[in-house]
Parts: structure tokens; sequence; C-alpha cells
């Protein structure tokens, strides 16, 4: 790690928030990373990635460009080494692209969060299979060579390993096919996207059916269900709440409407900037006039959205501001008999999860949390973030949460049964979601010969 700061101090902190660094050793070096000499000290050429972390005071993202440029030139060209880039600006982060090439990998992290946040809107418990596939830790997306799979068809793939789902292939192109039609043969040149646990290398089945289940000919079924209409309150605001505004016009109907609520003695209207939109109606109202809401003015309303003020605030005074927005939105619903709409909340640290889900959140987003572990991803597999964007794009194949019923799937299950089951529809099984008495249960790539109970709430976590 090579920063303008204290290494003492740098090494506290890294602590302080990861107590067990899982064996890896950590080496702070002091310098300025826009400086050859610097990166030269840090041995930047012996790195398997380097990753450039944004500044608070850079919002142009002038230094991150600059140390960039100059890691490039350290390493003796951009096409050595993946260059991972924590950039602010969009415009900044295609330009990079287009001047250094693929070899950089610039990740926006509010891009990132507002994407995470439209998806988790789609349906309740998206958000935590997003979480568990971003955390390293567990069940992760991997792309690698296709070994003995080359000119084998994919629907004859997916039960290949024991401890392994093939969800697609990124072609020779590079372009990724998410759950492609089972008759689509893997090619030399391609490359295999599968979901995996870092600690177990795929490990073939010993005897894999010689016949795959293919889906009926009227095609897959529908689990999308098309473009819906959406009514959704914004309370609070930061500069990820205009990117979310993009992300709910590309999967909402034209007579979708969204209210932005914000607090005047923290903002002036001029910091709440509406991007240009094709359909989506959105109205601003400050506080006095909007919050807080009376409960027969939530009767049409589909989601809200608590964003927190993290642009003016510090991260421990915006998410106080944020719980106590949610605190007043759980008294109101308690009054309440009637469906309630669904809460969706940003957070700025990870601290603040415990109070949020005990306030009544359906979803969180941990803003700090997602690009962290985006970075961390494409540190550790760059090739990864094609397959992650066509996961979470508005149209093609994507994660779904299905009651295990409607696949008639019920009862103790070996996991080869229910991959064989849903892939008859169509989709691909990954894992399943159950809630308990003591909370949620999610589980991503069980083993094939592993068996399961699933009883009638339970859900499938499917890609189609």
């Amino acid at each position: 790690m090579l920063c303008d700061n204290d290494p003492t101090e740098v090494a506290e902190r890294v602590r302080l928030e990861v107590p067990d660094l899982q064996g890896t050793r950590l080496v702070v070096r002091r310098g300025d990373p826009t400086s050859t000499a610097a990166l030269s000290i840090a041995a930047v050429r012996q790195a398997r990635a380097v990753v450039v972390l944004g500044e608070d005071d850079d919002p142009r993202d002038g230094r991150a460009v600059m140390s960039t440029l100059v890691a490039g030139t350290a390493i003796g060209g951009f096409d050595r080494i993946p260059i991972v880039v924590d950039a602010d600006d969009l415009t900044t982060a295609d330009h990079l692209v287009q001047a250094c090439g693929p070899g950089v990998h610039p990740v926006v992290a509010g891009q990132t969060v507002a994407r995470t946040m439209a998806f988790a809107l789609r349906q309740p418990g998206l958000n935590q299979v997003v979480a568990e596939l971003l955390d390293l830790r567990g069940a992760d997306i991997h792309i690698r060579d296709l070994d003995d799979l080359s000119g084998v068809r994919f629907g004859d793939s997916i039960r290949w390993f024991v401890n392994a789902r093939p969800i697609g292939r990124l072609r020779s192109d590079g372009q990724p096919e998410i759950n492609p039609p089972p008759s689509t043969v893997l090619e030399p040149g391609d490359r295999l996207v599968l979901l995996a646990n870092d600690a177990r290398p795929p490990q073939r089945m010993a005897a894999p059916s010689p016949n795959s289940v293919r889906p009926p000919d009227e095609g897959p079924e529908n689990l999308d269900g098309g473009r819906r209409e959406e009514h959704v309150l914004i309370i609070g605001w930061n500069r990820l709440g205009a990117q979310l505004l993009v992300e709910l016009d590309g999967f909402c109907t034209p007579q979708s409407t969204c209210t932005i609520v914000y607090d005047t003695s923290i903002l002036d209207g001029g910091e709440v900037e509406i991007p240009k939109l094709s359909g989506l109606d959105v109205t601003t109202d400050p506080f006095g006039t909007a919050w807080p809401l009376e409960l027969d003015a939530m009767r049409n309303i589909t989601a809200i959205v608590l964003l927190g003020y993290g642009d003016v605030l510090s991260a421990g005074e915006a998410d106080s501001r944020t719980l106590l927005n949610l605190m007043a939105l759980r008294r109101q619903f308690a009054s309440s008999a009637g469906d309630r709409p669904r809460v969706i909340v940003e957070l700025q640290e990870s601290e603040s999860v415990d109070v949020a889900q005990l306030s009544g959140a359906d979803d969180y987003v941990v803003s700090s949390g997602i690009a962290s572990r985006v970075i961390a991803q494409l540190a550790e597999q760059p090739e990864r973030r094609a397959a992650l964007l066509s996961l979470y794009a508005q149209e093609g194949p994507s994660i779904w949460l299905v009651p295990g019923s409607r696949y008639g799937i019920g009862g103790v299950v070996l996991w080869e049964d229910v991959v064989s089951s849903v892939y008859a529809t169509g989709a691909l099984a990954i894992g399943w979601r159950q809630t308990t008495d003591t909370g949620v249960r999610l589980r991503l790539n069980p083993l094939l010969t592993e068996r399961a109970r699933i009883d009638d709430d339970d859900q499938i976590v499917v890609i189609g």
C-alpha cells in the first residue's frame, strides 16, 4: 500500500476495520502515488494488480488519473498488470479506458451503488444475494478456461461440476452470454462463467448425466414480467441520487413517478440535480410540505428509498439522519393495518446496518462496502466485470427469487434434482433463501450431491 500518510496510522486503521487479514501481510509505504520514484519503492512491477483509490477532495479525479498514468509508466505499459481505478466521474472513467486501453478498469462508485439499489427495488431479498456474490469469502463469479468442456453444449455443462455452477460463457471477443440456449456449443477461445468458492477448485462429477435437461420448445419462462409502474419516494439526497433516477427510468413504465424529499437546512434546491430522463416523472419537495407524510399519502407509493446526506455531512452524521427518518417511518407504519411500501436504505457505514435491520428496513446498501467489494472483485479477476454488468443489466437474464412450489419443489430434495427441474423451465438454480425464526438464511452454490429441505415459503435463487 502506497499513500502520502503516516504508515503506522494507516496500518492501525486497516487492522481496526479488518481484524483478520486471512494471512495477508500488510506493507504500507509512505510516498506520493503520482510519483514514479515512489511507485518504484513500492515494487509496483511485482504486483499482481494495482488499485488506485480516489480521494474525497478530488471530485474530478485529477489525482486518480495521474496516479493511473504514472502506474502504467512504472510497470512498462497498461497491458501488463490490471489497474483498477476508483473513479468519481463517468466521463473520466470512459476517457481512461479510451486512452489507456482495456487493461485499465475504472469503478465509478456512485454508478455501482445506484445500480445495486435499483436492482434491490426489483424484488425483496435480491440485495442480500448481490452482497453475497460480491463478498470474496463465499461463492463468487469466476472466469475459467474451458479445458475438457470445449466442444460441449452449455446445456450439458450445468451438471458438470459437483461444487460449481456454470452460468454462461465469455466469448472470444470478450462479450458475455449469461444462460445461453442449451444447444450453444462452448467453442475454443470461449471462457466459462461459473459460480464457485475460492477455497474449492471445480470438481468434476463422477458420472455426469449424458443428456441435458432442455427448456421447453416454446422458450424459457419469463421471470421478469416486463417493465412495471413504480411510484417511488426518495427521502434525503446525495450524488448517487441522480444515477439512481437513471436506473429507475430504465426499468419503470412511463407512468411511473418519483418524489424527492430533502431537508432544506442541509441542502438547497440547487444541489438536487435531476438528470435527463425518458419517462420517469420526478418532482422535488422540501421538508415541511411532504414530510412527515400522512399515511393516506403513502397509499400509492410502491417503494421508499432513504439516501444519506453523505456529500455534506460526515458518514456518522449522515447515517444518524437516515436512521432517524427510518424510525419515523416505522412509527407511521405501525399505526396502519394495510400493506406498506418497501423500504430500501442507503448507509455510509457498516456499523449502522444492525440498527437499520431492527428499524424495519427491507433492504439496505452500504455505499462504501459495495464499491470496495467491486474493486476487490476486479483486482482479483478483471474479466468478472463483463459478467457482473450483464447480470445486473436492465435487460437479459438476471437474478430472481422464485418460490420452490412454482417448480414443484418441496421437502427434502437432492440439489442436482433442483438444478434439473429449474433448468427444464429455462432458468439456472444457484441457491436457495429461507426465512427462519432466527432470520434469513441464504445458501449459494450448494454441492450437487447436497440435500436441502425446501418448505413452501422458501425461495430458489435462479438466473433466468
